[in-house]
């Protein structure tokens, strides 16, 4: 409609001065049409203030921040000062691009022009600081503003809830309610954001009531940022019920929904989920294929692996480095390594993360000289390794028998890489003394740790202990698991056996009534076989699956 009046304009040769000009520009930038506001823009013979904010806003809102700030660059050259309005479309440019040299300038212009104090412009600043990452300085305009309104309050709070700051979001929060400053939607939903990243259930059940109140729990940004959040902290089947009552679904809330299943070790539900996506119309995205391949890593699905990898070539995402790494990695967890070693050759960019998945393929698997070697290749490519890559080294070391090689490489992640051990390197390499017979080095590395091992490093030692017999340190390591996890059976179990092998029966008779006074039993075995598309799940002394 605005297209029509303004070629009716031209053809009847009805002359536009300066203000309607500006409507002009305004009304294409508005709608998108950013060619022919840019048109208008550079035919008028004079431009002010406003011209120049219209143009600059419409650059902004429609994903042309670059252009965006080209415009106020040009307007400072014409010898025109910008006003708020300008500051704000501009500092939107500025967080949409994150270019922080550029966002140093804007805050000294602003600052020069006497508009800091201004509301509007100090939300633009918290919210350009934080989404640049620097919520150092967000927070100090935030705190320094001497006006503050419900979207101040939003953009720092959506500021430490994007960037993972739940815990700092859910304190603002706190803070913002006590001046009696009512939440709007979108500070509900960065509220429940953070509420996501800190695993707060009870008070994002909490936020979910004012969300039902005011009307938008449907809402499809809101309701998927909702179940999102029901679904990190673990109550999957509110996350469920939430989905299924939104009247509208994107791409988003499908794959979020699926991802969560996912993580949940629900890979058939994510597999079925995935299923109905595609009978709803909804076509899957790199991101899609990359949570469902997780899902048949999970329950070692090899042939419906197969015919996604088929599907991930005739929709043209084979090429993609996401979707190539998750295949590789599905292939490796589902025990097809010659498969996942093609498609690593394949790839046409390397990083860490795929050197990572053909390394700890290979040891997972037994061919730890494989993976060593493959780890020399990466080093020659000036690759830096990091935590993920040196679990996989250590644990090729472990297959291997090589202690003292595996003591450089753990020595050297901290001397060469400036990487920290974590628990799980140590639990590698107790694991090595152990499988090399090592136990009272390995005993002795335990105590060395800079903090209190897990039951996990006692666990490792401890099943050392009953393969080489033991005694004397299993039944101390035993001792230790028992205090931090008084009702882990597996420890009772592997004692127990330690026990039976050196044929002290009144310890394995004194272990067992431990364990009926606790009431404790033994988690059965459990096995699972893919057949036919259909993954089986068998436990010990299961008759359910007669045909």
């Amino acid at each position: 409609m605005g297209k029509r009046l303004h070629d009716h304009m031209i053809r009847t040769g009805f002359k536009t001065d300066m203000y309607l000009d500006n409507s002009i520009v305004h009304m294409y930038a508005k709608c998108g049409s950013l060619e022919s506001a840019r048109q208008v823009f550079d035919e008028m013979p004079k431009r002010n203030v406003v011209s120049w904010n219209s143009i600059i806003a419409g650059c902004t809102q429609h994903r042309q921040c670059g252009e965006g700030f080209k415009l106020f660059c040009h307007m400072q050259m014409a010898g025109l000062k910008p006003d708020q309005f300008t500051f704000v479309s501009v500092l939107r440019a500025c967080g949409d691009v994150a270019a922080m040299e550029v966002c140093k300038q804007v805050p000294a212009c602003i600052l020069k022009s006497g508009f800091w104090f201004d509301v509007a412009v100090g939300n633009a600043l918290v919210t350009m600081y934080a989404k640049c990452g620097n919520l150092e300085n967000s927070r100090k305009v935030f705190d320094e503003m001497p006006q503050r309104d419900v979207v101040s309050w939003t953009a720092m709070i959506a500021g430490y809830a994007q960037k993972e700051h739940g815990l700092e979001a859910l304190e603002l929060f706190c803070e913002m309610q006590s001046v009696s400053l009512k939440p709007d939607h979108v500070t509900l939903a960065s509220v429940v954001m953070a509420c996501s990243s800190v695993g707060a259930l009870e008070q994002g059940k909490q936020v979910h009531v004012p969300i039902v109140k005011i009307g938008v729990e449907l809402d499809i940004s809101v309701g998927t940022t909702l179940f999102t959040m029901y679904a990190k902290c673990g109550g999957i089947e509110d996350a469920q019920l939430l989905f299924d009552k939104l009247p509208k679904r994107d791409l988003v809330s499908w794959n979020a929904l699926i991802a969560r299943y996912v993580e949940h070790g629900n890979g058939e539900e994510s597999l079925k989920l995935f299923c109905q996506m595609q009978q709803e119309g909804m076509k899957p995205n790199h991101f899609s294929f990359a949570s469902i391949l997780r899902a048949c890593s999970g329950i070692a699905a090899l042939e419906m692996g197969r015919q996604l990898h088929g599907r991930i070539v005739i929709d043209g995402f084979e090429s993609d480095e996401f979707v190539s790494c998750s295949l590789a990695d599905m292939y490796v967890k589902c025990g097809s390594i010659k498969h996942a070693r093609g498609l690593f050759d394949d790839l046409h960019k390397f990083d860490v993360v795929s050197w990572n998945v053909m390394i700890s393929g290979y040891a997972q698997h037994g061919h730890g000289r494989e993976a060593l070697e493959l780890f020399e290749e990466m080093k020659e490519t000036g690759l830096k390794p990091d935590r993920i890559t040196f679990i996989g080294v250590l644990s090729a070391c472990s297959h291997l028998g090589l202690a003292d090689e595996g003591r450089q490489y753990f020595d050297s992640m901290s001397r060469d890489y400036a990487i920290l051990p974590g628990m799980e390197h140590f639990a590698c390499m107790v694991d090595l003394f152990g499988r090399c017979g090592c136990l009272e080095r390995a005993e002795n590395f335990i105590s060395g740790m800079p903090f209190e091992p897990s039951s996990v490093v006692w666990r490792s030692l401890l099943a050392a202990c009953r393969i080489h017999g033991n005694v004397e340190i299993g039944k101390r390591v035993a001792e230790y698991i028992f205090k931090l996890e008084p009702e882990d059976d597996s420890a009772y179990v592997l004692l127990s056996n330690i026990y039976a092998a050196a044929g002290k029966w009144d310890e394995v008779k004194k272990l067992r009534n431990r364990m009926e006074d606790k009431e404790m039993k033994k988690e059965p075995g459990c096995s699972w076989i893919e057949v036919k598309n259909r993954v089986y799940i068998f436990f010990v002394e299961d008759r359910s699956h007669y045909h």
